[in-house]
């Protein structure tokens, strides 16, 4: 349950948390997983740590289908789950910079601006 007085933690980090909280399974304690959220924001200033909370719940609760018993650390998978997009990130930006206008892209198509 989130505590009454959160008015010293912004909207941004009390979404993340509170996205990360719709798992069931989720360890549920508000102190860590603020001090969780706002470390991963300072690591990761590329990346929107509310929007990667929403893809990595998705992500789990599918995994959790084919993976029913298997146990997990929930703060440390999210934590490499962040590390990954940051990463990702700038793979992909790389790839799009060294690409010039108008050439073939790894799939034969043509490069369309602004995607």
């Amino acid at each position: 349950m989130i505590p009454l007085f959160t008015d010293d933690v912004p909207d941004p980090i009390r979404e993340a948390v509170e996205r990360l909280w719709t798992l069931d399974e989720w360890p549920q304690d508000w102190t860590k997983d603020v001090a969780l959220v706002r470390r991963l924001t300072s690591d990761y200033p590329t990346i929107d740590v509310r929007e990667e909370a929403g893809r990595w719940v998705t992500w789990l609760s599918e995994w959790r289908e084919k993976h029913p018993r298997k146990k997990i650390q929930h703060r440390s998978r999210f934590s490499n789950w962040c590390q990954n997009a940051a990463r990702f990130q700038k793979q992909r930006a790389r790839r799009v910079q060294h690409r010039p206008p108008g050439s073939k892209d790894e799939h034969g198509g043509t490069r369309i601006e602004g995607w």
